[in-house]
Formats: C-alpha cells, sequence, structure tokens
C-alpha cells in the first residue's frame, strides 16, 4: 500500500492498517492522479440467510461480487480520493433476494497552512437490509426480497492548530439523507424510516504529553422524520458532551476512550425524553508487530427500526489479527451486541463470532477461507435465531 493511499484512507475515515490492506495494489499511473481496481469475490453455505427462528430456517449458497475503482490525487499537501464500488449479492436458491449496492464517494484533505486544515467528504449510496434484518426482523420467513434504501452523505471538519500544538480545536457539520423503496416488502409503511439527520460538532484537543491528548467534545444531532405517518412523531434532537483522551504508540499500546451524557429530546410529549451515560473506547495491542490484539466498547442510542422510541446500545468486541508469517494471516473476533428498544418491551442479545484464514498468494491475490456465527436472543421469542456461514473469499487487484 503506497503513502499516497495510506493517507487517502484515513482522510476517508478508514482505518489504514497492515492487517486491513493485506493486498498491494498496483496503481494505474494517469497523468497526475492514480487509478486503483480492485475486485472481491466470495462465496459460502449460510444455513440462516434470512436470521428466521428456530423451525423456519432455509439453507442456500451465498455470492457476491464487488469491483471497485479508486482514484488518488495529491497537490503539495492536498490529497483527493474519488471511491467507486458496486456489490452483487446472489441467493442462489432464491433470486428475489438478489441484491445490486452502488456506492459513490469522494474526499478531500485540504491544508491551507500548518495551524488550518480542512477534511471533507460527500457520499451516495444505494444499499439494501436483507430480510429479516431492520425493519423486517423476525419476518424473514414470512416475505420475500430485500428492503432497499438511499443513503446521500455530507460532511465536513475544520481544525484550527498545527499539530505540535499544545492545543487543537475541531469543528464538524454532517448531514445525512436516508430514503426507502416504497416497492419492497413493507410497501409504503416504509415511509415511516425515511429521515434526515443535521448534527454539528466541537473538539478540544490538549496535549499532555508527546503521544497523549485529553479531549473534551460537544454535539448536537437533529433528526427529522420526513415522511412519517405515524401518530406520535419521532423527530428528536440529541445533544452529547464528552470527556476523554486519544494515546498513541505508548509502550505497545494506542487507542482512544471518553465517555459523556447524552440526552435525546422528542417534538411530541407522547414520547418520553431520555438521559444516559454514554462512552466509547478503542484499544489496540501490539505484543508483536505481527500480532495485533484490538478491544472495543461503547454504548450509543441508535434510530429505531420501527420499534420503540430509539435503540439503547452497548456493545463489546475483542479481535485478534496475526500474521504467522509472510503468507497466512488468521483473524478471530468475538462481538457482543445489547440492544434495548426504548419504549417497548423487546431487549435483544446477539453475540457475534467470526475466524478467518487469509492465505496471500502474491501482492495482487489474497485468498480466505472464513466462519461466521450468530446467536440472537430477545425477550420477543420470534425473533431469536441463530446462524452459521462458511465462505471461500478471493480479493485481486493488478
Amino acid at each position: 500500500m503506497s503513502k499516497l493511499q495510506k493517507i487517502a484512507a484515513l482522510v476517508a475515515g478508514v482505518a489504514a492498517t497492515a492487517q486491513a490492506y493485506a493486498l498491494e495494489p498496483a496503481p494505474v499511473e494517469m497523468g497526475g492522479f492514480q487509478m486503483i481496481p480492485t475486485l472481491s469475490v466470495a462465496t459460502g453455505y449460510d444455513d440462516n440467510p434470512f436470521s428466521a427462528q428456530d423451525g423456519e430456517e432455509e439453507s442456500m449458497m451465498v455470492s457476491t461480487i464487488a469491483p471497485s475503482l479508486q482514484f488518488l490525487a495529491q497537490q503539495q499537501d492536498n490529497i483527493y480520493s474519488l471511491d467507486l464500488g458496486v456489490t452483487r449479492g446472489i441467493f442462489h436458491d432464491s433470486t428475489s433476494d438478489n441484491y445490486t449496492d452502488f456506492n459513490l464517494s469522494g474526499a478531500a484533505q485540504i491544508v491551507l497552512n500548518a495551524r488550518n486544515r480542512f477534511d471533507l467528504g460527500a457520499g451516495v449510496f444505494s444499499g439494501h437490509e436483507d430480510r429479516g434484518t431492520g425493519g423486517t426482523q423476525g419476518l424473514g420467513a414470512f416475505i420475500e426480497g430485500p428492503t432497499e434504501y438511499d443513503d446521500t452523505t455530507l460532511g465536513g471538519k475544520y481544525t484550527f492548530g498545527a499539530q505540535s500544538a499544545k492545543a487543537r480545536l475541531e469543528f464538524t457539520a454532517d448531514y445525512l439523507e436516508k430514503e426507502f423503496d416504497r416497492s419492497g416488502p413493507l410497501g409504503a409503511a416504509v415511509a415511516n424510516r425515511d429521515r434526515e439527520d443535521a448534527a454539528i460538532g466541537a473538539r478540544l484537543l490538549y496535549a499532555v504529553s508527546a503521544d497523549t491528548d485529553v479531549t473534551v467534545e460537544l454535539r448536537s444531532t437533529d433528526a427529522d422524520y420526513t415522511s412519517e405517518t405515524r401518530p406520535r412523531s419521532l423527530d428528536n434532537v440529541d445533544q452529547e458532551v464528552f470527556v476523554g483522551a486519544e494515546w498513541d504508540a505508548t509502550g505497545k499500546t494506542s487507542g482512544y476512550a471518553k465517555i459523556g451524557y447524552s440526552r435525546k429530546d422528542f417534538d411530541t410529549v407522547f414520547r418520553e425524553d431520555n438521559s444516559t451515560v454514554n462512552w466509547a473506547a478503542g484499544i489496540v495491542w501490539e505484543p508483536r508487530t505481527y500480532s495485533v490484539v484490538t478491544f472495543t466498547t461503547s454504548r450509543d442510542e441508535e434510530e429505531t427500526t420501527g420499534t420503540g422510541n430509539f435503540i439503547d446500545t452497548i456493545s463489546h468486541g475483542v479481535n485478534w489479527t496475526h500474521a504467522w508469517n509472510e503468507q497466512v494471516s488468521t483473524d478471530v473476533a468475538y462481538n457482543l451486541r445489547q440492544e434495548e428498544y426504548v419504549g417497548s418491551a423487546q431487549d435483544d442479545d446477539t453475540d457475534s463470532f467470526s475466524a478467518k484464514v487469509t492465505y496471500a498468494y502474491d501482492r495482487w491475490l489474497d485468498i480466505g477461507l472464513g466462519f461466521d456465527y450468530t446467536d440472537k436472543s430477545s425477550t420477543v421469542s420470534a425473533l431469536d435465531f441463530d446462524r452459521n456461514k462458511i465462505v471461500l473469499s478471493f480479493d485481486l487487484s493488478l
């Protein structure tokens, strides 16, 4: 992975770790910018692709084909990227569940001088929710087809202060428009999930050592449900304040941790406002240069998929990536996700485990074999399910 590719990944908000980019694509130079084509192909067996409850499962082979193009350019300290991707999903025994997702996104890092920088991004995404997930959870065995939606995103961050300064300030603004396709399995009822989110935020970073910053963060998000027909609106404003720290390469660990207060106020008096203590932390431990363990934990309020007022979500995860030699690496992960659908009787606990071995055949080809296991238990018994997947994958580049 070239230096320009790593920087562009960071500009786009993607973790540019060696493990995440086992491929080493050879960019095509095109007069001032680079073009990087890649192709991912996967096929495997899924014993419950639609997350149906016990006794209602149907198993089948599922395949995906995902070509992508990335364009990169650099002008002095400014970095520009454009990403185009398509994912075709094929359910071999249920063609009505096939899907085509499309993504187009761009990002720019514009450095005015040592003390002033802008990070900008925009994107459009045509995606889907597999039947039995999202707004159709518990219905996987009784409906046909995925639920499709379109996302439009805009975002920007302005940073004041040099990287070596004692203190830095960041100001952010983000916008999301989500619109669901009325021709899906839920018909016009899915319009209740259409929404626009507008968020603004500010963060102070204060260096207490060469590798550690303490942080204070404020953020406000206004969620506007644009097409809802429900009698009690879900429109709300979520305000958050956090204090925390970030550190890099302190011995063999790096990471971040923050804890704070969140208050969600609904526009209607018929939904109860809510206050919670939220947190987020991620710690990367590298006992060896070829072995990385990542720990994550968080608590957040997510917008509901149709049940209750919102989803109070707590998540804990651990991931271990290990390179056994120059060609063989493994990735093992476990995650526990606890969801309380506030304002309803639904509480869900989901355990997920995954394991994958990757063989780097050459710089341009990775071959992977993975196993995924999911076990969900809910206070609503119709939502209980377990799921096993075995997937063979091929990642290719020039």
